[in-house]
């Protein structure tokens, strides 16, 4: 299993992508968090604004298509795409990511 996170820049399209995902068997669950402020340096200059962050839960054999999902679909020109793994956990929780992860 591992723990994928991608972040948005409203609410509309951060919903709309973890709709999706579970959906289409990117990923087992997704959770939304409102990040009040970023701040990240763009084009030599730095910026902040708020953000709403995607923790995605999906298999390895789901990954790549789920990165791919997420860079067709994102508002961003290089979106927020990085993964984890995870190294241990409840057994029957990590099953049910890799039955819901296609």
């Amino acid at each position: 299993m591992i723990v994928a996170f991608s972040t948005y820049p409203d609410s509309k399209s951060a919903r709309k992508a973890a709709r999706d995902i579970v959906t289409k068997k990117l990923a087992a669950c997704v959770s939304i968090i409102n990040v009040e402020e970023s701040y990240y340096r763009w084009k030599g200059r730095v910026d902040r604004q708020p953000e709403y962050l995607l923790i995605i839960k999906t298999s390895r054999t789901a990954y790549a298509r789920l990165e791919a999902f997420i860079k067709k679909g994102h508002p961003h020109k290089v979106p927020e795409i990085i993964w984890m793994d995870v190294k241990g956990g409840l057994g029957e929780y990590l099953a049910w990511v890799q039955a819901n992860s296609g």
